[in-house]
Formats: structure tokens, C-alpha cells, sequence
């Protein structure tokens, strides 16, 4: 296999995004909003929106305040919204979506605390839930099986349950060495050439006494229950917070540490190409699309590699910071920074930009109505998409 090592200056000559057209407003945009509380003065945070069938779109609220419950809803929404069932049917105590929701058309899967809950998307009632010992970490929802972690400690030991059931059983520890602890990060999976299902991720060490950091990456045969490969250290930068980015088509994976994007053989794990990034990416997940990865950088920079050689295509100023995903639709990005981004992915263009307030994810698309979902602290918006 050609392995290549694309190396050079993290020095850029800082560009900016080409100018935006004229973009239509959001007034002439607009289809619908409702207000997320009757009281329209009460702000909501973490609240975020994503599509589970063609006329149905589920998110995450709570109204602002410490002692405020979070809220899961369904809603249907065809000419208008309307609202099918909330969900919050916590543990005593509990009251707070706190490290994440994963989710499919059939299934949510919260952690709030050291609870873990799993939620019939149909009917909006509790299907299972666990009260641990621990924080866990939640990492992973993959086909019928859902995956936590301990968290980070000596040790970081991933578990796995089966949907039906949540019988959780330990399938694998990652031990904390020379003083480092361990903590496994959110996993990728796909099958291989003989079906089997491998996990792909990362453990996450840190030394407090030194203040150094380490991360070690592993594909885990779950089928088999056996390590496939593991790469040792590498590299002493801090790690993006997300799951590997896999293209089981081509079988090959990327991560991204704080400074430096990998890419490696999905089944050997031998490296294809790693590049150095001019900013760091700790916080935002890259997007896999029509042959290249993009990503938006913790000082605000839209950058775009090419994923079979890892040439770098674009790096354009486009906001103001990092962002927690992106979506690719009928050739454009979009995207939200406060204001809603739709970009051409080929150049970093801005093609419109829609001001606003609006929370840090991406709009959820209805491609059916050629209309998008958007949520800011006080509404949730029905946007038309741009020609």
C-alpha cells in the first residue's frame, strides 16, 4: 500500500470567506415559528433538532435555570407543527440531559447523570433505564446495541447492552499506564469483508502530574470479542472529543487530534496520510462529503481536505468559532454559528447567510418540503431553502 507522509509550515496566510451574494431574508424565508414555552420571555438552552422520518423531527429543551428540567419532544410537521409527546421521565434527582443523546428512527439513548435512559421514538415512553455507580460516558449507538464507558480513571472499561434490554456487560478495559489515565471516547463502527462488526475509537489518557496527554486508537472486534489492531501514542497533542470518521466504502478512517489529521487502513490500521492543521479542531466534528473533509476550527476557520490524498483545498475565516456539526445537502453545507451558513463545499463560499441567535446545530433538512428546522433560545423556525 502507498503510504505517504504530507508534511510542511501550520503557518496560512489568513483568508477570507468570498463575499456573499445578496441572500434572501430571513423574513422572505420564513414559513412558520412557535414559541418553545407559552411564556415567549423564557429562554431555553441546549436545545437542538433532528429528523427521525419524513414528517417527524425530534429536540432536546430546557428553560434557563439550574433547577430546570430537560425536556425531549416529538413533534409532526407538515404545514405547521404540532407537538406529539414529551419525555421526562427521570430517576428522582435527575433532571438534566447532561453528556449527550443518541438516536435512530426507533430509539433515544440520554445520559443525565450517572442514569442512563433508552426512549421509544414512536410512543415517548421509557423502554429501559439504568442508575450506576459512576458518570458514565456515553459512546456509542450502533445498530441494535447501545455502548457506555466508565469514564476517566485508572482504568476506562466499555460496555455494551442490547436495545431490548439494557443488560449491560463489560466487553473491554483500557488500562491507565506510567501514570496516565484512561478515557474511552465515542466509537464508529462498520462491518468488515467477512461481516463482522468493528468498533473504532479512541482512549483518551491524560497525566495530572505532568500535564501531558497520550492517545492510543483501537478497532475492536465485537463479533469476535478481540482486538483488531491498536496504534499506540500517536501523537502527545489533545484529541478532537468525537468518534473516528469512517468511509467503509473506500476502508479508510480519519481522526483528528488537536493539530494533525490522521488517516488510516480501516483494516490494518497502517497510515495512508496524516497532515498538520494550521488551527486547532477540538470541539467540531468533520464532515466526510463528495471526497473531501471539512471541518470548522476552534478560531473559526472552514477548512476542507482532500480525503484521498489529504491536500488541503480551502481554510477561509467564516464565523466565529467552533461548531458541533454540519450538514451536506443537494451540494451545499449548512451550518450554524449563531446565524445559519450555507456553503459551497468545493470552494468555502458563503452562498447565504441567515442572521440570527440560533443554537449550534445544523438545521434539519425536509427535503421533501424544500424546508429546514432551525431552533434559536425562544423559537423553533420553518425556513424555506434558498435557490
Amino acid at each position: 500500500m502507498f503510504i505517504a507522509l504530507l508534511s510542511g509550515s501550520c503557518k496560512k496566510s489568513t483568508l477570507e470567506a468570498p463575499a456573499s451574494p445578496a441572500s434572501p431574508t430571513k423574513d422572505t424565508l420564513l414559513v412558520w415559528k412557535v414559541p418553545i414555552y407559552q411564556d415567549t420571555a423564557r429562554a431555553g438552552y441546549s436545545g437542538f433538532l433532528r429528523k427521525i422520518a419524513d414528517d417527524r423531527i425530534f429536540g432536546n429543551t430546557t428553560k434557563a435555570g439550574n433547577s430546570e428540567t430537560s425536556v425531549i419532544s416529538l413533534y409532526r410537521v407538515t404545514d405547521g407543527v404540532e407537538k406529539i409527546w414529551d419525555w421526562k421521565d427521570y430517576f428522582p434527582g435527575e433532571t438534566k440531559v447532561k453528556e449527550g443523546m443518541m438516536y435512530d428512527d426507533r430509539y433515544a439513548y440520554i445520559n443525565a447523570g450517572n442514569c442512563l435512559y433508552l426512549v421509544n421514538m414512536n410512543t415517548g415512553q421509557t423502554v429501559w433505564r439504568s442508575k450506576l455507580a459512576y458518570n458514565p460516558g456515553l459512546v456509542g449507538f450502533i445498530g441494535d446495541n447501545v455502548f457506555h464507558t466508565s469514564g476517566l480513571g485508572s482504568n476506562s472499561t466499555l460496555y455494551v447492552a442490547d436495545v431490548t434490554t439494557g443488560d449491560w456487560q463489560p466487553i473491554f478495559t483500557a488500562e491507565g499506564e506510567d501514570g496516565f489515565e484512561s478515557d474511552i471516547k465515542r466509537i464508529a463502527g462498520a462491518r468488515n469483508a467477512h461481516g463482522d462488526m468493528i468498533l473504532y475509537f479512541q482512549n483518551r489518557q491524560y497525566n495530572y502530574s505532568s500535564f501531558t496527554s497520550r492517545v492510543d486508537i483501537y478497532a475492536y472486534n465485537l463479533t469476535k470479542g478481540e482486538i483488531l489492531w491498536k496504534l499506540e501514542d500517536i501523537s502527545p497533542q489533545e484529541s478532537n472529543i468525537f468518534s473516528p470518521v469512517l468511509d467503509p466504502e473506500n476502508r479508510r478512517m480519519y481522526f483528528l487530534t488537536w493539530h494533525t489529521i490522521f488517516c488510516w487502513d480501516m483494516d490494518t490500521g497502517e497510515e495512508i496520510w496524516k497532515v498538520p492543521l494550521a488551527a486547532g479542531v477540538l470541539a467540531s466534528y468533520p464532515v466526510l462529503y463528495d471526497g473531501k473533509l471539512i471541518m470548522k476550527t476552534d478560531q473559526g476557520y472552514l477548512t476542507a481536505f482532500d480525503a484521498e490524498t489529504g491536500q488541503e483545498l480551502y481554510y477561509v475565516k467564516q464565523g466565529a468559532c467552533c461548531i458541533y456539526d454540519m450538514t451536506a445537502y443537494k451540494g451545499r453545507l449548512y451550518y450554524t454559528d449563531r446565524s445559519l451558513y450555507i456553503v459551497n463545499p468545493n470552494t468555502g463560499e458563503v452562498l447565504h447567510k441567515i442572521g440570527g441567535d440560533f443554537q449550534s446545530w445544523p438545521p434539519v433538512i425536509d427535503a421533501e418540503r424544500n424546508v429546514m428546522y432551525l431552533m434559536d433560545h425562544y423559537y423553533m423556525y420553518c425556513y424555506k431553502i434558498p435557490e
